[in-house]
């Protein structure tokens, strides 16, 4: 089925969701995320060079995904 720009995706789900997304268990990890993040951010800051630990996510996600 071809790209329609002028056709909305009805493959969506409509907004809102008909249920409750915020379980507890979603929301431990979305704290558990946040802080998982702000470590990184922490530690990013410390690199003279923050390139370096994109390409090298970058490298490897190609390793991974390569064959």
């Amino acid at each position: 089925m071809p790209f329609l720009r002028s056709e909305p995706s009805n493959e969506l789900p409509e907004l809102p969701p008909s249920r409750d997304v915020e379980t507890e268990e979603i929301l431990r990890q979305t704290v558990r995320s946040a802080r998982a993040l702000a470590n990184l951010k922490g530690t990013a800051a410390k690199m003279p060079n923050q390139g370096i630990l994109v390409n090298g996510i970058v490298l490897q996600e190609a390793f991974i995904f390569g064959d």
